[in-house]
């Protein structure tokens, strides 16, 4: 089944006018009173953020059809989201184009990277949806306001750790269960406090699934022959916990501590196991604490000093075993952050500071040699980083305006300057033009840079990004909606070239050093809307883009033309809440299945449509139900070649919340 959408600008007018309509309902709902974390401390009213932000809070997460972040964010306005299997596999993201390595990911404000011999992503899929209370989608560069690897955007995730915002003489236990198709179980509880100047949140939980078979076919055949991938269930479990104190110590000063840490075992298919009864299983840890200090040092200038540490440990077991040809990879990634907001004026807020980063890469794995035999590569490099930033944004009359610059030290010597500028202009009515300009980079990670078995090249560059975007936005009591046209140029793009490495045992083996050669672009628009009307809610999301690869005539990889989301809700009382999600797809161009298949062309995937149902019911003041049916229609369909994606799925979801 092809799915497009049919003449897009019409869609888009005709939607402009519907929410305009809905601005005149009568409404308690506001949403731009909402804010929104811009760079590391300062917050703005979402109404005045210049570039394009999605906020998902912690009602719409409780409320949402989705059970992990894939779920969650799949659909938003220039966002597309993949894996290959069920839940607990890989995720990746493209943002208006860009890779999953080029999105940075932020936990609490901890950057979470997992980074390999080839690349870098974040570890999504480690992060249970129970622990998360609120998510920030920031599409654009944004380098210059979060640092390097903002290149594409910034996905800002808040955690249940946050107890700095919870009500005075707080004292509220939950605890949650999940039952569902496929064996799947969710168990889950959770504490919150705050008394005597000290806050306290801690939840753990437990959640598992036999899963079902992602591989389609179960043989598969490329141009070095036939193979029998291992079907059969790809299940997962994850244990995670989450522990949030906060400390007031006066009006002026706040301390604060969050831990948290998430064990996920995931099962995938091989197409090259030996044995297709094999159970191959990827091991993942993902580690987080940080410690800060909150100061204000007048009524005009606040202050704040934090160290974060993050630690993603990915490892590959064959039937329990340690498979060395897969290998692990320990990323290690320390931060020191002191971060500063001063209000010049009423008009005007400076915002500046100054970073330090550590990254340390344990890397075991096996590199091929040229007759097809193997030999152990152990590495264990690390990357000095640093960068200072510096901005002001005004609002005077009817114009709001941002400038941020910055200077990031890459390590090995090499250092940028990166700037973000925008400004908006209120027509009245609700109405306002915003247009922003802005400089991203993403340095290469240690593993590109060191490891010679595949290609790492000590000389490379980091990527380079200039983003142009112009939109108008509405903004009501019952409604809001925004239009945005982006224009996004890439530049020494990381691949592999034509030298050999300068190791000279990898070079003999003919192996090709990366090379900073490529260069893509993307432009197209993206168009979001809510309303509210009486009982009745609207989101729609939609984007229409055309990325492409400058220096090849391939095309580009998982990123469709067209793609959107329709979310309706219905409340049938104080009570009882319905909600229908519908997501949709145009074809796209994805690889084979087969990493080593270098004779391997894109093949076309065929787009397609999902449709999800939620209802939530709350008994009494302590407890709540839900219902929730992934894929209603048990639509058969592969987001990536080779693999199969969810069949239909039900859940129940019992709450408890004490009062």
């Amino acid at each position: 089944m092809r799915v497009f959408f049919i003449q897009s600008k019409p869609l888009v007018l005709a939607s402009l006018c519907l929410c305009s309509w809905m601005s005149h309902a009568q409404s308690d709902w506001v949403q731009g009173k909402e804010t929104v974390v811009v760079g590391q401390l300062l917050r703005e009213p979402l109404s005045d953020v210049l570039p394009s932000v999605s906020v998902i809070s912690l009602a719409e997460i409780q409320r949402a059809p989705a059970r992990d972040l894939f779920e969650l964010i799949n659909g938003l306005p220039g966002v597309e989201v993949t894996r290959t299997g069920p839940m607990g596999s890989p995720i990746s993201v493209s943002m208006r184009g860009a890779s999953s390595a080029q999105t940075l990911v932020l936990v609490d404000g901890m950057p979470i990277s997992a980074q390999s011999a080839i690349g870098a992503i974040s570890p999504l899929e480690a992060i249970p949806l129970g622990l998360v209370q609120r998510v920030e989608i920031l599409r654009g560069n944004a380098t210059a306001q979060y640092g390097p690897g903002a290149v594409g955007g910034v996905i800002n995730i808040s955690t249940l750790a946050d107890a700095s915002e919870l009500p005075q003489g707080t004292k509220r236990a939950t605890a949650s269960g999940t039952w569902g198709r496929f064996g799947e179980r969710q168990l889950s509880a959770g504490w919150a406090s705050k008394a005597d100047g000290n806050a306290l949140t801690l939840m753990v939980g437990k959640s598992q699934t036999r899963g079902y078979n992602a591989m389609v076919p179960s043989t598969y055949t490329d141009s070095y022959g036939t193979y029998s991938a291992n079907p059969g269930p790809n299940g997962y479990a994850n244990e995670y916990y989450n522990l949030g104190w906060t400390r007031t110590l006066s009006a002026q000063t706040e301390l604060g501590l969050k831990l948290s840490r998430s064990h996920l075992n995931s099962q995938f298919d091989n197409l090259y196991a030996d044995d297709p009864t094999d159970v191959w299983e990827n091991k993942s840890q993902l580690d987080l604490w940080s410690v800060y200090a909150k100061h204000s040092l007048s009524a005009d200038w606040v202050t704040r000093l934090q160290y974060s540490d993050s630690m993603s440990k990915q490892s590959t077991y064959t039937n329990g075993a340690f498979n060395a040809s897969y290998g692990s990879f320990n990323t290690h990634y320390k931060n020191w952050s002191w971060d500063h907001t001063y209000a010049l004026s009423t008009a005007h807020t400076a915002s500046f500071g100054l970073a330090l980063n550590n990254i340390q890469l344990n890397l075991n794995h096996l590199g091929y040699l040229a007759d097809y035999s193997t030999i152990p590569v152990t590495l264990s490099p690390a990357l000095n980083t640093s960068r200072v930033y510096g901005g002001v944004a005004s609002q005077w009359q009817r114009w709001n305006t941002q400038l941020t610059l910055s200077k990031d030290q890459l390590g090995q010597g090499y250092a940028a300057d990166h700037f973000l500028m925008g400004a908006g202009y209120a027509l009245g009515g609700g109405y306002k033009l915003t247009a922003t300009r802005s400089s991203a980079l993403l340095a290469p990670t240690v593993g590109q840079r060191y490891d010679a078995s595949y290609g790492g090249n000590p000389a490379l560059m980091p990527e380079r990004s200039y983003a142009n975007e112009a939109g108008i936005q509405f903004q009501g009591a019952a409604a809001n909606w925004r239009l945005v046209a982006f224009h996004v140029d890439y530049q020494n793009l990381i691949s592999s070239g034509t030298h050999l490495v300068s190791d000279p045992f990898w070079s003999s083996q003919n192996i090709k050093q990366l090379e900073n050669i490529g260069q893509s672009r993307n432009k197209g628009h993206e168009f979001s809307s809510s309303t509210r009307w009486g009982p009745w809610s609207l989101g729609l999301n939609l984007t229409w883009q055309s990325p492409e690869n400058l220096n090849t005539n391939l095309k580009p990889i998982n990123k469709a033309g067209r793609f959107g989301s329709v979310r309706a809700g219905y409340d049938l009382s104080a009570q009882t809440k319905l909600t229908w999600m519908t997501y949709m797809t145009s074809d796209r161009f994805t690889i084979s299945p087969s990493p080593s298949d270098s004779a391997a062309s894109p093949s076309r995937a065929s787009g397609y449509a999902l449709h999800h149902f939620s209802a939530i019911h709350q008994w009494d003041p302590n407890w709540t139900g839900k219902f929730s049916l992934m894929n209603v229609f048990d639509k058969t369909y592969s987001p990536i070649v080779g693999y199969a994606a969810q069949p239909r799925t039900w859940l129940f979801t019992m709450t408890y919340q004490s009062h």
